[in-house]
């Protein structure tokens, strides 16, 4: 250990001689330097540039024995910026989201500039004028204290930053018991769960609406779902204007006054119970989530999965690649191998981390195995996982090609079907190694698809008969004598506009239907079929068999434009699909991709689409779309086992076009959804005759959900 030297200015304290730093080293008899040095200063302005885990994370891993601290900051300083903006809340959202990064990388303070300014933002002789917490107007011998005054009201010094992977402070400058270093995180952590989570880190693309940046540092939460007390009821809404998830309470009232528009309750009144909400992880969606840094993919799972997002429970696993992956493959190319002794997952499915190659466009592999993990880890509701292959090897097939028209070989029973019967068994015994269970199959993607000539994706088809004799003799009773028999088996996984036909052919046949407990739909030919005359009437055919959307995703006509940034219509898109099919027996709701990139991407076949996530791994940042927070308002709030209720309708307004559906949750809470798609304000009213009334108002081009609780 090196000599200590007395501290500048006679303060009483000794600081360490640093001998191992790097800065000068010390004379003969003379102190080290760096006795001199107790701290680094750092301003704000140019925090755009550079990230903070770059500069100030990598500073206090060299130098642990100098204090870091923020010197000066404030807003409008730029040209672009009014310079005072009295009342302006992005400005607090600004000074709140530098400080908690900064204390987040070893930073023990921070100071704000003026004390206060007038209004113009001065006086100065520089005309430099720029904002401040607060602005004197001494004509009216008044001051204002901005949101930004009562945001660093939020902070407070004296404790240290408390984090479970990291000791209170490793030598510390400022002296024994971490004395300066700041406690504020714990504080400002709490301030903000209380008032219902960290924020949105709000962008702007010029859609029409924001997206939610999320990064290594800082991502949007929500708070766990609580139940209000009896008589009052919350709100969450998502509005095209910028709210996302936003929370209110209110309290029933007893008057029977009404609004001409009103919804009553009836919980008198059974349907279907609900399944769930989920993504899909296609390795597309893998290679974007590895191409984050691991703080920033710990965010957008728990975004997804975890009680401070929103909460999925379900999870679609391809069985090898589709269209929306970078290479084209299967588990078995060994031609010929009937006993599938060559069966092997590839490095998409196991591989723990993309390569560096793998940031960039088209390269590297994804890695299912250690993202349904990790989102397990994260989720609190147990994950249902269910698998679609694409098509079978290429030797199985028709054709000899994965794309195309082409079906299986032979007939069912033969040992093609056998061996493509197999095929799903192994699978499923390969990723049960993993721990990793399923709780479904279904019989093949989209099995039209594989009738088209020159379909340009992965496809393998079948006809309603020929699923029928599959599953009568091929992969029923290899499921039913596989250790996976608890394993649900899915038919049609296509476009509803087969239904009711396709439903008719095969389950009405006994043996196949014996193996099936489900029919998937995908919604890319919704308006093609009133979804009356399919699901409803499917539904009524066949009760015993649930119902379920198992993929959608917007951008994917060739007129449309494939990412949009911020596009509120897409997300109104989702809301009013998976309302229209709650309204009609369906259990639950699957998107596509759970992230892609800034094109749409990467895949090998150029079929890009949106996403409800968006990563700019440049950037080590991800963009959350209005599509993510519609999608929050049914899959956070209605949780497995909720059961549709009836909501019976007022008469007395034709142009009120609001869609809505209420559930009972398992825990007797009620849960209500309401979308209006139009450009104006509705008001309404919600009636539930246990409880009382609520007065509402839906704001244009917005989604709201209600939560309360009825008497026991």
């Amino acid at each position: 250990m090196g000599s200590v030297c007395p501290s500048p200015q006679g303060s009483g304290r000794w600081w360490p001689w640093c001998e191992a730093s790097p800065l000068l080293p010390p004379g003969p008899g003379q102190c080290h330097r760096c006795c001199c040095v107790a701290s680094l200063g750092v301003h704000w302005y140019l925090d755009g540039v550079v990230l903070a885990s770059g500069s100030l994370g990598a500073t206090h891993k060299l130098f642990p024995d100098h204090f870091l601290l923020y010197a000066e900051a404030c807003g409008g300083f730029l040209t672009l910026w009014f310079s005072v903006s009295l009342g302006c809340w992005e400005r607090r959202d600004h000074y709140s989201h530098s400080i908690l990064t900064v204390l987040n990388r070893f930073v023990v303070g921070w100071t704000d500039w003026n004390l206060a300014l007038d209004l113009e933002g001065g006086p100065n002789w520089s005309k430099n004028y720029v904002d401040s917490p607060i602005i004197v107007d001494s004509s009216k011998d008044i001051f204002y204290k901005q949101p930004m005054f009562y945001h660093l009201g939020h902070f407070s010094p004296g404790a240290c930053r408390q984090r479970p992977s990291e000791p209170c402070c490793s030598g510390c400058a400022m002296g024994p018991g971490c004395a300066g270093v700041l406690g504020w995180i714990l504080l400002v952590q709490a301030a903000l769960r209380a008032a219902g989570g960290r924020p949105c880190d709000a962008r702007d693309f010029g859609h029409g609406s924001l997206v939610c940046a999320c990064n290594a540092t800082y991502c949007d939460t929500l708070d766990p779902v609580v139940l209000p007390a009896p008589g009052t009821y919350v709100k969450y809404e998502s509005s095209k204007a910028g709210k996302r998830l936003e929370r209110s309470e209110g309290s029933f009232q007893r008057n029977t006054k009404t609004p001409d528009f009103h919804l009553t309750l009836d919980t008198a009144q059974r349907y279907q119970k609900v399944k769930g909400f989920g993504g899909s992880v296609t390795d597309s969606a893998a290679i974007n989530i590895q191409s984050l840094s691991k703080d920033a993919q710990n965010h957008l799972l728990r975004s997804y999965f975890s009680e401070e997002g929103i909460e999925y429970n379900l999870v679609r696993v391809p069985m090898a690649s589709t269209d929306f992956s970078v290479r084209l493959y299967t588990y078995a190319d060994v031609e010929g191998d009937f006993e599938l002794k060559h069966f092997n997952l590839t490095e998409e499915d196991t591989r723990m981390k993309a390569s560096p190659a793998g940031r960039a466009r088209g390269a590297g592999a994804a890695a299912w195995i250690p993202i349904l993990r990790a989102a397990q880890a994260v989720a609190k509701r147990p994950l249902s996982l269910y698998a679609s292959p694409w098509t079978s090897p290429v030797w199985m097939k028709t054709n000899g090609a994965m794309t195309g028209r082409g079906t299986l070989k032979g007939s069912p029973g033969d040992k093609y079907h056998q061996a493509w019967a197999k095929y799903f068994i192994r699978f499923l015994d390969e990723y049960a190694k993993h721990n990793l269970t399923f709780w479904a199959v279904t019989a093949g993607n989209e099995p039209t698809a594989g009738e088209i000539v020159f379909y340009p994706f992965q496809c393998l088809g079948f006809s309603p008969e020929h699923q029928r004799d599959f599953i009568a003799r091929d992969l029923g009773p290899a499921l039913a004598n596989s250790s996976h028999h608890d394993v649900r088996l899915i038919i049609l996984d296509d476009q509803r506009v087969m239904l009711p036909y396709w439903a008719q052919v095969v389950l009405k046949d006994p043996v196949a239907a014996s193996y099936i407990s489900g029919i998937g739909i995908h919604w890319y030919l919704d308006f093609l079929a009133p979804i009356d005359l399919t699901l409803s009437i499917t539904h009524h055919l066949f009760p015993d068999y649930f119902l379920l959307s198992t993929e959608a995703s917007t951008g994917s006509f060739f007129w449309e434009p494939r990412v949009v940034l911020g596009g509120w219509e897409r997300g109104s898109k989702y809301s009013h699909s998976i309302l229209s099919n709650l309204n009609n027996y369906v259990t639950g709701w699957t998107d596509w991709n759970l992230a892609l990139d800034l094109e749409g991407g990467p895949n090998w076949s150029k079929n890009y689409v949106d996403s409800p996530v968006i990563v700019d791994s440049s950037k080590d940042i991800f963009y959350k779309q209005p599509m993510f927070y519609h999608l929050g308002h049914f899959s956070k709030f209605i949780p497995e086992g909720s059961q549709r209720v009836g909501l019976a309708v007022s008469k007395k307004c034709r142009r009120c076009n609001l869609e809505h559906s209420a559930f009972l949750r398992p825990d007797g809470a009620v849960v209500l959804v309401v979308l209006n798609r139009s450009p104006m304000d509705v008001s309404f009213g919600i009636s539930d005759p246990r409880v009382g009334f609520i007065e509402a108002t839906a704001p244009s081009d917005s989604i709201q959900t209600f939560l309360w609780k009825q008497p026991a």
